[in-house]
């Protein structure tokens, strides 16, 4: 709930701010929590929109796109994410490792980290107005003996529209 008067962000239910003294009424609070579902439903509209967005964006390794022209080339944008194995998975990788066998516990991490950095980058992509994004590299790192770090990179870039 956030306070007409001086903008102060309230507790839900709140009969007064804390911050001015002024004093709402239950018709305040019936407002409020119209426009704080409003705001909600179109927080969830956004992020819907976002989602289709980055599973429609373009991304290669490669300079160029075949059959699309870059009209545009707009930044150099990146996308992270840093994970901690964990002590469960630390011990897993250690029996897998005595017995000679892949540790499913890291690759599930690794994949789940290497899928936020991505998104992280077409995020960025879409934030820059991009079609598409070329040059994508990535690095994985770790850090100490139980954070893997990935890091993504490439250039946004506007394409033509004819798709022949």
């Amino acid at each position: 709930m956030i306070c007409r008067k001086c903008g102060a962000t309230l507790d839900d239910g709140s009969r007064f701010c804390y911050y001015c003294g002024e004093v709402f009424s239950e018709e305040d609070e019936k407002d409020w929590n119209a426009i704080d579902q409003k705001e909600k439903e179109i927080a969830e509209m956004e992020e819907a929109e976002i989602k289709r967005a980055v599973a429609n964006m373009i991304y290669t390794t490669t300079p160029t796109i075949e059959g699309r022209k870059i009209t545009k080339y707009l930044d150099i944008i990146y996308g992270s994410a840093v994970i901690g194995t964990g002590f469960i998975s630390d011990l897993g990788a250690a029996i897998s490792d005595l017995l000679g066998d892949k540790s499913n516990m890291y690759n599930g991490k690794l994949n789940y980290a290497r899928s936020e950095a991505l998104t992280q980058l077409k995020k960025a992509a879409i934030r820059q107005g991009a079609d598409a994004v070329v040059g994508v590299e990535m690095d994985i790192m770790t850090v100490g003996s139980n954070m893997f770090v990935v890091n993504v990179s490439g250039t946004a870039v506007k394409l033509n529209d004819d798709l022949s």
